[in-house]
């Protein structure tokens, strides 16, 4: 039989990985966040426009992607609002987690030199531990998505952007015929 000593180092391991996960996730959301900021991707609009009768067309383009962009902007801006609430979140389930652990390695201290249901107990605060430490990396999780899915608008938006300058480019070619 394990004795309960050994859980108190098993979750003391448990909480310095957990830790060095959320490090880990945090670097690797701020990298993939600079990389996408930095990530040019080029883009052309579909069609070129090149007389006046092709203005109308033009036009039409012009406001479909400045409603597009619209969109896009207010889903980034839901989303950049929601980092904060990650965090927050990643947080209190990090120090709920450490400290359901924490307490449950306390009890498996006592319990060494008590009866079974101390070991009991022990092993349910453990099990609650382990479950807090699955939140947090659900959290953990959760905003890495976010994190993702905000870059894929900002380069959405980019690319829109793009296809403006073109189609602005294009009009004022037409302009000056």
């Amino acid at each position: 039989m394990i004795s309960l000593s050994y859980y108190g180092t098993v979750i003391d391991s448990y909480i310095e990985k957990l830790n060095q996960m959320i490090k880990i996730k945090i670097v690797m959301m701020l990298c993939s966040l600079a990389i996408g900021a930095l990530s040019i991707t080029s883009c052309s609009s579909s069609k070129t426009y090149a007389t006046t009768a092709d203005t109308a067309s033009l036009n039409s383009e012009y406001s479909k992607i400045n409603l597009e962009m619209a969109k896009l902007n207010a889903k980034l801006i839901e989303r950049q609002n929601k980092v904060l609430d990650y965090q927050s979140k990643i947080v209190s389930t990090a120090q709920e987690a450490e400290s359901a652990a924490q307490k449950s390695k306390e009890t498996a201290t006592t319990a060494t030199n008590a009866d079974v249901g101390d070991a009991r107990t022990a092993m349910k605060q453990a099990k609650r531990a382990d479950s807090r430490a699955r939140d947090a990396k659900s959290a953990i999780d959760d905003e890495k998505d976010n994190a993702d899915e905000v870059i894929s608008l900002t380069n959405k938006i980019n690319k829109l952007k793009k296809e403006l300058v073109n189609l602005e480019k294009q009009k004022a070619r037409i302009i000056k015929l």
